[in-house]
């Protein structure tokens, strides 16, 4: 990710931190003024968090923006307040131990509502505070009447160059050999002035390199699942969203399963196995219990891999295990075709460095040598290394021999990373499971 992409994240991480806050307060308030009800404390405080967050959904009381009026943002506050209110008045009705308090119940409207609505003013106050992406320095593309009104909207850009419409499309080509041979962190372009096919080659170019690519909105033109509204002040643009799990909540999402997950197998798991391993291991040949090796993160961040040692200590660690190789002890054979090998790579997981589910990270080798010539590679790297992916469990593993077994692979990293979900997450856990216990081929 450029610079310029850079400089004002902290406005994307406001709306599921006010959400956390939130949820922590409706919950926390009804534990202290609801506790002489007879009622079990975890539903009551579930069944609150529930009742928030669902009315929060229909109210569209987080769909405040930059350009939200204060109007607007008024009414979206008194409109949960209602719905939730309800909500909590609806308790009393369906818990028949529960009995009606009115006095509680508008003490707990009070004191929840006023911290709430100053958390939603701060958020709010800081969305509108904090400025925009910076565009660095940038282009336009077919742009004609709204050059001047987008270059006054990004005062905190800098115009490298103009390519009008028109020279029997070839604009697009003079503006992309122009995006290669100078540095530019932004793309602008109007979608009325391309193609369906200039603006793909648009987005494979801003996949390739990096650069931001925002287009100009028209309302005659559709608009693909990738991208969303953006604004620069109040100039409005669609920019192409790098994948799925740029969308902040999306992210936030993911982590916590990760936490979660991560914290359960080093819980139940590793805190027992890993004695017994490191048993084996030591026994077998001198060294370390765990093996640690730089590997390329999200962005191309190294971070240290872990994994249970599975060969004997040697000087070409960079090189890939091979069939029948002999630096793999037979200690080591049998975690890897189980792939207990992998398992401390959830302390990874848990440090924020991998992902339970993504594209396995490759040597620091592979990595060089494979992004100059496989189409796609740097996609991988737009997000966080996994231990196990939809490439792995697709038979895609181990030993790699040719640019086509890699091109394979990086053809599932890039459909798994187009197409997530939390649900595609869960089927590939269960197929990795399933996969361990009826053994691979390609494990050694």
């Amino acid at each position: 990710m450029k610079s310029a992409e850079k400089q004002s994240q902290a406005a994307y991480y406001i709306k599921p931190l006010n959400v956390i806050l939130d949820v922590a307060t409706v919950a926390a308030t009804g534990l202290v003024l609801f506790s002489g009800l007879a009622v079990n404390v975890l539903h009551l405080m579930a069944y609150l968090a529930a009742s928030w967050l669902i009315t929060g959904y229909f109210s569209r009381y987080y769909e405040v923006y930059r350009y939200t009026g204060t109007l607007q943002f008024l009414l979206k506050v008194i409109k949960q307040a209602l719905f939730f209110m309800l909500c909590v008045a609806g308790f009393f009705l369906f818990v028949k131990r529960a009995k009606f308090d009115a006095e509680s119940l508008m003490v707990y409207a009070g004191i929840t509502l006023a911290i709430c609505t100053l958390f939603k003013v701060l958020a709010y106050a800081f969305i509108k505070a904090v400025p925009v992406h910076a565009a660095g320095r940038f282009i336009a593309i077919g742009v004609r009447q709204d050059a001047s009104t987008l270059t006054r909207a990004l005062k905190n850009g800098s115009l490298a160059g103009i390519f009008p419409s028109g020279n029997g499309g070839n604009f697009i080509e003079e503006a992309l050999q122009f995006a290669n041979s100078t540095p530019v962190d932004t793309i602008f372009c109007s979608l009325a002035q391309v193609t369906q096919t200039q603006k793909e080659a648009l987005e494979a170019f801003a996949l390739k390199t990096g650069t931001a690519l925002k287009f100009i909105p028209d309302t005659t033109e559709w608009f693909s699942k990738n991208l969303y509204i953006d604004y620069h002040e109040d100039f409005p643009v669609l920019a192409v969203q790098k994948t799925a799990l740029h969308n902040p909540v999306a992210a936030f999402a993911k982590r916590v399963f990760d936490v979660v997950f991560s914290s359960f197998v080093i819980v139940f798991v590793l805190s027992w196995l890993t004695p017994i391993i490191a048993v084996f291991i030591k026994l077998e040949s001198k060294g370390p219990v765990f093996f640690k090796q730089g590997r390329p993160g999200i962005d191309e961040s190294e971070f240290l891999c872990y994994k249970f040692r599975s060969m004997g200590v040697n000087r070409t660690s960079e090189a890939m295990a091979v069939k029948n190789d002999m630096r793999v002890t037979k200690t080591g054979k049998f975690l890897r075709k189980t792939s207990l090998d992998e398992l401390p790579q959830f302390i990874n997981v848990f440090k924020g460095e991998m992902s339970v589910v993504g594209p396995r990270p490759q040597i620091w080798f592979h990595n060089n040598e494979y992004k100059k010539r496989i189409n796609n590679f740097s996609v991988r790297l737009y997000v966080k290394p996994g231990i196990t992916g939809l490439a792995q469990v697709s038979g895609y593993r181990g030993e790699i021999n040719t640019d086509a077994e890699m091109q394979n692979r990086i053809r599932y990293d890039v459909f798994y990373i187009k197409q997530w979900s939390m649900l595609f997450d869960i089927r590939i856990i269960i197929q990795t499971v399933v996969n361990i216990f009826m053994g691979e081929e390609k494990a050694y």
